[in-house]
């Protein structure tokens, strides 16, 4: 697969934007964006790679949410970089800056628990767009899709393509590559799970090599 963000449930960037504004929206909702001293509410929003262009579909969708509700949008993520060791620095700037609300889409599901945890410690909650953390104790709402879902119309799309009846028998079998952007994240682990399932449920003559992590990078893709 050509594309960094492959076996991703959301296929068109107007979805991926509205993803991101839902969240912004369910931030701003009884939030009291002006503030009651006419202050601007603040939210900081953290992605994985900004030059990803899922991230940068979901860019789209805050700021014109962000505008709409009239708050202060902090954009930030690592420009190119898909990885906790460059999300957690990120995230602490943004949080040094002080926001009324914080919105992650997680790169790792337990790298970046502790920050998060802090954040809610002094009293900035927390939301989660897409991916998301394994403790969500900490975490106000989780913006997400169906990826379980995602990967079996992944498998099912592929089997098509393939014309799986007549070209993938016991006798040759037919064997794919499966990318995804990282292994750590929740949206492509539980793709990967739907995948595979589908794949063993329907399709037995289908095998599937361990994934290629391209970590948002389409020159590795």
């Amino acid at each position: 697969m050509k594309k960094s963000r492959s076996m991703r449930l959301f296929s068109g960037a107007a979805v991926v934007s509205t993803l991101a504004a839902s969240a912004l929206a369910f931030v701003g909702t009884g939030a009291n964006p002006a503030g009651a001293a006419g202050k601007k509410f603040t939210v900081g929003f953290v992605v994985g790679a900004e030059a990803d262009p899922f991230f940068q579909s979901m860019y789209v969708g805050a700021s014109k949410e962000a505008k709409a509700l009239g708050i202060n949008l902090i954009w930030s993520g690592d420009p190119v970089d898909y990885s906790p060791a460059t999300q957690l620095p990120i995230i602490q700037q943004v949080l040094a800056q002080k926001p009324n609300a914080l919105v992650v889409a997680p790169t790792d599901t337990k790298a970046l628990n502790s920050v998060m945890a802090s954040a809610v410690k002094q009293g900035i909650p927390v939301f989660n767009v897409d991916s998301g953390s394994s403790v969500q104790s900490n975490i106000t709402a989780w913006v997400t899709g169906n990826n379980v879902q995602g990967g079996q119309a992944a498998a099912d799309a592929l089997a098509a393509a393939l014309k799986y009846k007549t070209a993938c028998t016991k006798a040759h079998k037919c064997t794919v590559a499966v990318g995804v952007s990282s292994v750590t994240t929740s949206t492509d682990a539980a793709r990967l799970l739907g995948f595979n399932q589908e794949l063993k449920k329907k399709y037995p003559n289908i095998t599937a090599l361990n994934p290629v992590v391209s970590q948002s990078q389409p020159s590795v893709a």
